[in-house]
């Protein structure tokens, strides 16, 4: 093998220029791909750290829908379908609280609305999220608010993000222009009336809440922040008609089935209402009813006793999603299998979806850019295998004598195939260094400057304002291999030409 690659290195010496067009392809390739495999790379593990840690957690549970669902709703052709109700909410949440791995969990509702200052002209669109505060913000808790605070457990009221809050200003500040009137409003203040609309099952819906805050992602990477709201989640559910315990089930026993199995409807309503003892009016058919016993005791309930009245019961529905953050992501394969054999078992018409699902058209978008520059890498190596293997057959062209002396004085096909393949590794892996040194270089480079995202779809892409690559030994690995496993194949044809070659007709050609 020493001989080999001795001679190898001789002849790409004594063959000079086209061992540097060659290694220069190399090079280029290797510098290219690394680059390129940075630059996705970085881009699909911040969409997906964006995702799970500011909106989708690591699991979606969402019912059945004809359409894509996503954590925005239910795409399908010609428009986007109701959100449908996640049946069985109180089972689905007890079960994934036994599965191993799911340390966090929240519910969630979704819908598009209208919003702005009640009885101001101006309004804006939002994505509005209706959530349960306490389990939401402990499980997503990359905001930081800007003014106000978060609403607390059962209360009415609204979060905008800086963005909405800026949109809805500029829309009242145009409304008093076309008015040719001064704007009402130039700031909103924590306080103010929003008035919400939204469309859902029963028609168009109009109510109006405090705004409770405005806030701003601490990390810069929440994707679509800028257009979410956060509202409590009996508004959201008053917005799109959802009613309060809609998809409880409710069972009545015998004796309480019994008054409706009989046929004779009157008899429901028979009897003296004054035979009740808390209505006896007593011997001498006078009314003595105590109407101040009736109340007795209330005016004397603590205040604790009051909160707990008012205070909601644990929500068990209706919700749209349940979404599951795990102990690490190699967990999420294992517990949607298990959800999902769950409600199979049970017959639930629900299903258990990763992030990339939740996420939506966004994860979409991402994969759509990265086929694209897949297939574009692909076109690109075609091409580099092209030039490489004519440049090879050139090569195989002038050095015929060459070959044909070796064949004469002994040499076998296999060790002109491998003498050919020596050379093939040796430029690889000499000038593929080359080109891990550049990538590597310009990787690093732009991890310094940064590349900004000048465009909304950039931002999408590079899963916030800027996208600084980082190079891992994967993306280096990976691009070595597949320009050394180009080169090495662009070698298979010119060799199958030299190992044609008759001997004598080769040293004749010399």
């Amino acid at each position: 093998m020493f001989t080999v690659l001795r001679i190898a290195t001789r002849n790409l010496n004594q063959h000079r220029a086209k061992t540097l067009i060659i290694g220069s392809i190399v090079a280029l390739g290797v510098a290219v791909l690394i680059v390129g495999n940075s630059l996705m790379e970085t881009a699909r593990l911040g969409i997906r750290r964006a995702f799970v840690e500011n909106y989708t957690g690591h699991v979606m549970v969402s019912g059945l829908s004809r359409g894509e669902i996503s954590l925005f709703g239910v795409a399908s052709v010609g428009g986007v379908e109701e959100t449908p109700v996640l049946p069985s909410y109180r089972a689905i949440s007890e079960y994934a609280d036994t599965i191993d791995g799911v340390v966090r969990m929240t519910p969630q509702l979704t819908t598009f609305a209208r919003f702005g200052v009640d009885e101001v002209d101006g309004r804006s669109f939002t994505l509005l999220f209706g959530v349960e505060p306490e389990s939401y913000f402990r499980m997503f808790d990359r905001i930081e608010l800007a003014k106000g605070r978060l609403p607390g457990r059962g209360e009415r009221g609204i979060v905008l993000s800086v963005q909405r809050a800026e949109a809805l200003i500029d829309s009242i500040r145009r409304s008093a222009e076309e008015n040719d009137s001064e704007p009402e409003i130039t700031e909103l203040e924590t306080g103010m009336p929003i008035a919400l609309s939204s469309a859902g099952s029963g028609g168009f819906r109009i109510r109006v809440v405090p705004l409770l805050g405005i806030y701003e992602p601490i990390s810069g990477e929440a994707v679509g922040s800028e257009y979410i709201a956060f509202v409590d989640a009996a508004t959201h559910r008053a917005l799109t008609g959802l009613g309060l315990g809609a998809t409880a089930d409710i069972e009545l026993d015998e004796e309480e089935t019994a008054l409706l199995a009989g046929d004779d409807f009157e008899a429901l309503f028979e009897g003296e209402v004054d035979d009740d003892p808390l209505f006896d009016d007593g011997d001498d058919g006078g009314d003595d009813r105590d109407w101040d016993d009736l109340f007795a005791g209330l005016d004397e309930l603590e205040d604790d006793d009051a909160a707990a009245v008012e205070e909601p019961v644990a929500d068990g529905g209706p919700w749209n999603y349940l979404l599951l953050r795990l102990d690490s992501l190699r967990s999420t394969d294992r517990v949607i299998a298990e959800l999902n054999a769950f409600f199979e078992k049970e017959g639930i018409a629900a299903t258990a979806w990763d992030w990339e699902q939740a996420a939506g058209p966004f994860a979409t978008t991402a994969d759509v850019v990265r086929i694209v520059f897949n297939v574009a890498i692909v076109i690109v190596g075609v091409v580099a295998a092209i030039i490489i293997m004519n440049t090879l057959v050139i090569s195989v062209i002038e050095r015929t004598g060459e070959i044909g002396t070796m064949r004469a004085l002994g040499a076998q096909r296999f060790f002109v195939w491998r003498l050919f393949f020596v050379e093939s590794l040796v430029i690889t892996g000499l000038f593929g260094l080359i080109g891990i040194g550049i990538g590597s270089a310009v990787v690093g480079t732009l991890n310094v400057v940064g590349i900004p995202a000048t465009t909304t779809f950039l931002e999408v892409i590079f899963a916030g304002p800027e996208l600084r690559p980082v190079l891992s030994a994967s993306t280096l690995l990976g691009s070595v291999t597949v320009v050394a496993l180009i080169a090495v194949l662009s070698h298979i044809y010119p060799v199958s030409v030299a190992l044609k070659i008759l001997p004598v007709r080769a040293m004749k050609a010399d």
